[in-house]
């Protein structure tokens, strides 16, 4: 997840097909007294265009 700080990393994030994606990698874990729950999602990109 991109910072507020990025806006346009933030929008070209947001514009990508993330329903199209199955999860590759699911981990829980506990850590510092709380639940951790990480999904990481990969996307293969042939064509983006940045301004």
């Amino acid at each position: 997840m991109a910072k507020a700080n990025q806006p346009t990393l933030q929008a070209v994030l947001k514009s990508l097909p993330w329903k199209q994606c199955r999860e590759v990698s699911y981990d829980r874990t506990r850590g510092h007294g709380r639940k951790e729950t990480r999904s990481v999602r990969a996307l293969t990109i042939t064509d983006l265009e940045l301004d």
